[in-house]
């Protein structure tokens, strides 16, 4: 699985047209092959700032993905919608292979000392 998180900054004014085109892309790409979630979120403190959550089931989904029309277009109408180009980033999840630990961490809780 690949995890993908896409930041962005609409141009003052612009939020409320980013939020929109934004939310039609959410849908078109729930529809995808290999689409295991697509959210999208904006900025507690930040209303002008967005970012897209998305997790894929492998490369070859994401790939497909970056290559459909809805992301063509979005490339298209992002630098009329944002003040900086989007940063996209790719993760892998890693998960700890331990079920206990014992360095500095263990007693994380202060009503635990």
């Amino acid at each position: 699985m690949l995890e993908v998180i896409v930041t962005m900054h609409a141009r003052e004014g612009r939020e409320d047209e980013l939020q929109a085109f934004l939310l039609a892309i959410v849908i078109e790409s729930r529809l995808e092959k290999g689409n295991l979630r697509y959210d999208l979120l904006i900025g507690e403190d930040d209303p002008l700032e967005f970012a897209i959550y998305a997790q894929w089931e492998n490369a070859a989904a994401l790939n497909a993905h970056l290559r459909s029309k809805p992301v063509g277009f979005a490339h298209q109408r992002m630098p009329e919608l944002t003040d900086v180009l989007p940063r996209v980033v790719a993760y892998k999840r890693v998960e700890p292979t331990l079920t206990r630990h014992s360095g500095p961490t263990k007693r994380l809780d202060p009503a635990d000392s």
